[in-house]
């Protein structure tokens, strides 16, 4: 899962309700069993919002960009 808000959204409440939304249609609708999302480790309101929409961390994965 992924999601990407311009800045001027920022504390909206609306990154929250997009990933609410979306795991209950994966869960709900689709039958899925897990979903998975990746967050920057320094963006703390990222993980925020999927501890709010009650994911848990599982793993940190190093990532480098050239």
């Amino acid at each position: 899962m992924g999601y990407v808000l311009l800045p001027r959204f920022f504390g909206q409440g609306l990154a929250t309700e997009i990933a609410s939304a979306l795991t209950d249609y994966l869960f709900q609708e689709m039958g899925t069993g897990k979903v998975v999302a990746v967050t920057d480790p320094e963006h703390q309101d990222s993980q925020r919002v999927l501890e709010k929409c009650g994911f848990q961390q599982a793993g940190f994965i190093q990532v480098y960009w050239s």
